[in-house]
């Protein structure tokens, strides 16, 4: 899993609508991201960020916000995550007063597990600021990667039984370890089809099925020679899939 050691810090200022004199609509709506400083966002927030990273193990950056002017009213922030299954937040809303407008105000971003093998996602916070009076979204002021941890593979059951020439069986299960995007083929073979057969030969698995365990049997095979026990393997010959 890669991990990110850089830690900075990045800060938002503008000037607030709330505050502004009845009239004064504000300035323009920019779309600020980690790699701004010192945008003009039109509202008067102070964004302070640490890290720029979370990860699907549960690891999580830490941002701070207060205002830059006092209000007439209290302030509202929601901070809005444009997708839940890679970042959780909290709190979800920050309030603002006259008497503790100046005071930062931390939230912090977790990394979510989806199962999925989807690669490193990116995704944004987005924060709303209103009162009684007004409401304005500042999109994407956070820019974050949620890194993967789903590496593809199976999970392998405990073989129950044993082989025989008298046609002795054993059996192990399969499943995938994290749910796929598309159907899964794993395609099974004996390295040694004269001493077993294996059924079925291919297991198929879909993002509804990963996590069902598929039982696997493997039946010996006389082979009218007077070879003592015999040691062979159960390989995993393929496993294909449009993910």
């Amino acid at each position: 899993m890669r991990r990110c050691n850089l830690l900075f810090f990045l800060i938002f200022i503008a000037t607030i609508t709330a505050c502004q004199p009845e009239g004064n609509s504000g300035s323009s709506k920019s779309d600020p991201t980690l790699n701004d400083t010192n945008v003009e966002l039109g509202i008067g927030v102070d964004v302070v960020v640490e890290g720029n990273k979370t990860t699907e193990t549960g690891e999580s950056i830490l941002f701070k916000v207060r205002l830059t002017s006092q209000p007439s009213e209290q302030i509202n922030v929601d901070i809005i995550c444009s997708n839940n299954n890679e970042g959780m937040v909290n709190p979800v809303q920050l309030s603002f007063t006259e008497t503790n407008y100046q005071t930062f105000q931390e939230v912090t971003v977790t990394g979510i597990d989806d199962n999925e093998d989807d690669g490193d996602q990116i995704y944004n916070i987005q924060l709303i600021v209103s009162s009684d009076s007004f409401s304005e979204t500042i999109p994407n002021v956070l820019k974050l990667t949620n890194i993967d941890d789903d590496t593809p593979g199976l999970n392998i059951g405990d073989i129950s039984g044993a082989t025989t020439e008298e046609g002795g069986q054993a059996t192990f299960t399969l499943r995938l370890r994290f749910q796929p995007i598309a159907d899964v083929t794993v395609s099974l073979a004996s390295s040694d089809t004269n001493e077993a057969a294996v059924e079925p030969a291919f297991l198929n698995f879909t993002p509804e099925n990963w996590d069902i365990n598929q039982t696997v049997t493997v039946t010996g095979i006389d082979d009218d020679l007077i070879d003592g026990d015999q040691i062979y393997s159960i390989y995993f010959a393929e496993i294909e899939s449009a993910d």
